[in-house]
Protein backbone atom coordinates (compact mmCIF):
# COMPACT_ATOMS: atom_id res chain seq x y z
CA UNK A 1 0.00 0.00 0.00
CA UNK A 2 1.17 3.49 -0.71
CA UNK A 3 -0.12 5.11 2.51
CA UNK A 4 -0.71 3.81 5.97
CA UNK A 5 -4.28 3.69 7.22
CA UNK A 6 -5.38 6.87 8.95
CA UNK A 7 -8.75 6.43 10.69
CA UNK A 8 -9.00 10.18 11.37
CA UNK A 9 -9.73 10.67 7.65
CA UNK A 10 -13.07 8.87 8.00
CA UNK A 11 -16.26 9.82 9.83
CA UNK A 12 -18.87 7.40 11.13
CA UNK A 13 -22.03 8.86 9.60
CA UNK A 14 -24.13 5.78 10.38
CA UNK A 15 -23.93 6.36 14.13
CA UNK A 16 -24.83 10.03 13.65
CA UNK A 17 -27.89 9.17 11.55
CA UNK A 18 -29.09 6.55 14.04
CA UNK A 19 -28.68 9.03 16.89
CA UNK A 20 -30.79 11.59 14.97
CA UNK A 21 -33.52 8.98 14.45
CA UNK A 22 -33.52 8.08 18.15
CA UNK A 23 -33.79 11.72 19.18
CA UNK A 24 -36.62 12.36 16.70
CA UNK A 25 -38.52 9.31 17.93
CA UNK A 26 -38.05 10.41 21.55
CA UNK A 27 -39.67 13.75 20.61
CA UNK A 28 -42.62 11.88 19.09
CA UNK A 29 -41.79 12.62 15.48
CA UNK A 30 -42.63 9.94 12.96
CA UNK A 31 -40.58 9.09 9.93
CA UNK A 32 -41.84 7.27 6.88
CA UNK A 33 -39.74 4.64 5.20
CA UNK A 34 -38.31 5.64 1.82
CA UNK A 35 -40.09 4.29 -1.23
CA UNK A 36 -38.55 1.06 -2.52
CA UNK A 37 -36.38 1.40 -5.59
CA UNK A 38 -37.46 -0.38 -8.74
CA UNK A 39 -35.34 -3.43 -9.41
CA UNK A 40 -33.31 -3.47 -12.58
CA UNK A 41 -34.22 -6.25 -14.91
CA UNK A 42 -31.46 -8.21 -16.62
CA UNK A 43 -33.94 -10.48 -18.35
CA UNK A 44 -33.14 -11.06 -22.00
CA UNK A 45 -35.35 -12.48 -24.68
CA UNK A 46 -33.78 -15.90 -25.21
CA UNK A 47 -35.84 -16.67 -28.31
CA UNK A 48 -34.75 -13.45 -29.99
CA UNK A 49 -31.12 -14.10 -29.07
CA UNK A 50 -31.33 -17.64 -30.45
CA UNK A 51 -32.95 -16.46 -33.69
CA UNK A 52 -30.27 -13.80 -34.10
CA UNK A 53 -27.58 -16.40 -33.47
CA UNK A 54 -29.10 -18.83 -35.96
CA UNK A 55 -29.53 -16.05 -38.50
CA UNK A 56 -25.84 -15.15 -38.33
CA UNK A 57 -24.85 -18.82 -38.74
CA UNK A 58 -27.07 -19.18 -41.79
CA UNK A 59 -25.48 -16.08 -43.35
CA UNK A 60 -22.03 -17.60 -42.89
CA UNK A 61 -20.89 -15.28 -40.11
CA UNK A 62 -18.80 -16.83 -37.38
CA UNK A 63 -19.84 -16.14 -33.86
CA UNK A 64 -17.34 -15.10 -31.28
CA UNK A 65 -16.15 -17.67 -28.76
CA UNK A 66 -17.51 -17.02 -25.31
Amino acid sequence: MADSFNPAKYKDTYTDEVQKLIEAKAKGQKREAPAPKAAKSNVIDLVAALQESLGSVKKGKKRSAA
